[in-house]
């Protein structure tokens, strides 16, 4: 569900904010290189981190708490295309396109450490394909189609804010269920 939110922001963010903002082609590009640039650099770091602290701490259900919570806390960062203000909508999609980078660094992290070394290969394989389909696939396809539905390509930007908010607070409901369901043994 991360991945169908990061995906979406990553196709649908330079046009949203160039409709919502009126801002030229080298504006939106300096922005979305910005934003890439920081959060491809600052979201793995982080990510790495707090998945290896939150792991020597608690383990497994320690980290998918981190998750949960984190995941719930970046909520209000899906604003970036809603918000009067473009220093603020810049401000606030860094810190989205980081949390991402981080949280998906985590989930990855933590995904090598519950899996047994003789699912790991399949696991990670059926993973990569589902962020793949889903998060490459659907989810740019379901801001395109939500847009339409809500009156056209004028409101891309609520349609994003939209996909963005239900599919991370999906992931957080995930996380909550998947730390419900993790034994207490640190790996």
């Amino acid at each position: 569900m991360l991945e169908v939110a990061f995906q979406s922001a990553m196709v649908w963010t330079a046009p949203a904010l160039a409709r919502n903002y009126m801002l030229g082609p080298q504006r939106v590009g300096a922005i979305m290189a910005t934003g890439l640039m920081v959060s491809g650099i600052l979201g793995p770091v982080v990510g790495g981190i707090l998945a290896d602290l939150s792991q020597r701490a608690g383990g497994p259900r320690c980290t998918m708490g981190l998750l949960t919570t984190l995941t719930l806390l970046a909520l209000p960062t899906c604003w970036f295309t809603a918000v009067p203000s473009i220093r603020v909508a810049s401000v606030l999609l860094f810190t989205f396109m980081a949390t991402a980078c981080a949280l998906l660094v985590m989930g990855t992290a933590l995904l090598t450490i519950v899996v047994p070394n003789e699912l790991r290969g399949l696991c990670m394989a059926s993973f990569t394909s589902a962020t793949l389909i889903f998060g490459v696939g659907l989810g740019p396809m379901g801001v395109s189609w939500l847009s339409g539905a809500l009156g056209g390509n004028a409101l891309i930007g609520r349609a994003l804010l939209l996909v963005a908010v239900v599919t991370g607070a999906l992931a957080a409901a995930m996380f909550a269920h998947g730390r419900a369901h993790t034994n207490e043994m640190k790996s």
